[in-house]
């Protein structure tokens, strides 16, 4: 499939309103898992390569796990398929946060995907919705937490694993980078 467009019908059919207040929250540890060659040209270019497909979870942009870098290195070692892994350690603000685990803002993705599906659209993935309601309301940043649901549980309220995705859609939005871990991943090393 190609790329994921903002809104397919135009803005005519979104009675929603969703202003995000601009709000400087520093996320000192943002990983990104990548392969080691991809790490370094990243570094040296000073930009990411956004990510535009449309099954991606949190909408177009750049993915990074927050205060999670074993989640990191495991997506690492997914994309280098048997090369060396590279993790980028981000710092980044969120500013204008599209935030999945504010109610306000996960019921109006959740109202954009009825409204598009109402007005036509065949195929509405989450993608699409977020980067509606993103385009719409103007978000640099979208996070929101994943439970996976092979992780197990610390007790029946508690997943033992729950990361929280941020997906930055406006690069200034990263403030600093460097290269955190590079080399082979071995579950057993992992920290």
């Amino acid at each position: 499939m190609g790329g994921v467009p903002f809104v397919q019908h135009g803005h005519y059919f979104f009675n929603m309103k969703l202003e995000i207040p601009y709000v400087e929250k520093i996320v000192p540890d943002a990983y990104h898992g990548t392969t080691a060659v991809s790490a370094h040209q990243i570094l040296k270019s000073g930009k990411f390569k956004v990510s535009n497909r449309s099954d991606d979870w949190l909408g177009s942009g750049v993915y990074f796990f927050e205060s999670s870098l074993r989640f990191a290195q495991r997506q690492g070692k997914k994309i280098a398929s048997g090369n060396s892994i590279g993790v980028i350690c981000a710092t980044i603000n969120l500013g204008r946060c599209l935030n999945l685990n504010d109610l306000n803002h996960a019921e109006a993705v959740k109202a954009t995907k009825k409204e598009l599906l109402k007005n036509g659209v065949k195929e509405v993935t989450d993608a699409l919705a977020i980067n509606a309601v993103a385009h719409i309301s103007k978000a640099e940043v979208v996070r929101g937490s994943f439970v996976w649901d092979g992780f197990g549980r610390i007790s029946r309220r508690l997943p033992l694993a729950h990361p929280i995705f941020i997906c930055v859609r406006v690069q200034k939005n990263i403030l600093s980078m460097n290269l955190y871990y590079e080399g082979e991943y071995n579950e057993k090393q992992m920290v």
